[in-house]
């Protein structure tokens, strides 16, 4: 757990203000926590499918190869660290238990910069509930740590070339070389099985994909545009997206068998939309806690925007074909 017993006259401790400066430092003042979905959307030979780096274990049928009472996911350091050797280092850090194979310098600019950052944050602004038991995250140095770590521990061959959050057995792996807006994607998931355990799929990976490229802001966390863009601009531009409505209505096998990464820049534009607006936070305490009478969420979406759905859909439309990419070079 995070923790200062002196505050600053923002309401943060300075330790975590002194994080927030470091991340701003970066990328001239505003810290990108780059997934690199740029280079993933032109090349997923490993998967076929960018986005089957965020799918469940659970839900694919790699999972049915191994039995789950075979897979071991500790929640200790020292099963853990007896699990991974000592070539790993492992901390715990509040709800997460977390290994790596990093170096020590990458390893505590991760934990105590990114990670420490992102999840006071998320955890402020959106998560009132944090997990009760605790989530195990193995981040690996690199491609090769990564799947070689996955056969060992898991019995398994990776199911993308990045990371994914397994529910069921509450853990997290990730491949670092991706860049830690892996782990900032797989950890919203974490963060929201707790809070909002009933959240629809579109929400879920919505936010998540929204926040695996953000920058941190004035104490705050934003959305950054990326690689999902131009495929969703096309598209409207057409006429040929899913109506909002219909999206969100959508359970987890038809989000992510019809259409997905469509669905998934849908998702995630208009989080960043509502994010741009003001009301995502609003939106997604409102839409958890009415979710019981509310399962899609329209009836929030309607009552944070002050408008009928159509008219959100339509204005939302308008303003994602004003939106602009800038591939990064």
């Amino acid at each position: 757990m995070f923790r200062c017993t002196e505050k600053s006259q923002s309401g943060l401790c300075p330790a975590l203000l002194r994080v927030l400066w470091t991340l701003r430092f970066f990328t001239a003042i505003s810290f990108l926590l780059l997934f690199n979905h740029a280079a993933l959307a032109e090349d997923t030979s490993d998967t076929g499918n960018p986005d089957l780096i965020h799918k469940n274990w659970e839900d694919t049928d790699s999972a049915k190869l191994l039995s789950w009472s075979q897979v071991n996911v500790p929640k200790d350091k020292k099963t853990l660290r007896l699990q991974l050797g000592p070539e790993f280092q492992v901390v715990r850090r509040g709800e997460f238990l977390i290994a790596s194979d990093l170096d020590s310098k990458r390893f505590d600019y991760l934990i105590n910069g990114v990670f420490a950052c992102c999840r006071e944050i998320m955890g402020r602004e959106f998560f009132k509930r944090k997990p009760t038991k605790v989530v195990t995250v193995y981040i690996f140095k690199d491609r090769n740590s990564y799947t070689n770590g996955l056969k060992k521990n898991f019995g398994m061959d990776p199911i993308s070339p990045y990371g994914h959050y397994g529910h069921k057995k509450r853990y997290i792996v990730v491949n670092y070389s991706t860049g830690p807006g892996t782990l900032v994607h797989e950890m919203t998931h974490a963060l929201m099985a707790e809070d909002f355990p009933v959240a629809p799929i579109w929400i879920s990976e919505g936010m998540a994909s929204l926040y695996e490229q953000c920058r941190v802001e004035n104490d705050s966390i934003r959305g950054e545009q990326n690689w999902r863009l131009p495929e969703l601009k096309k598209t409207i531009a057409q006429n040929g997206h899913t109506p909002l409505p219909e999206l969100f209505a959508s359970n987890t096998k038809v989000f992510r068998m019809m259409r997905e990464s469509l669905n998934y820049a849908q998702s995630r534009y208009f989080c960043l939309y509502l994010e741009e607006q003001g009301l995502l936070r609003k939106l997604y305490a409102r839409f958890r806690d009415t979710a019981k009478t509310d399962p899609t969420g329209v009836k929030a979406i309607e009552y944070v925007c002050g408008k009928d759905i159509t008219t959100v859909e339509r204005e939302w439309r308008e303003w994602v074909l004003k939106q602009k990419w800038v591939k990064p070079k």
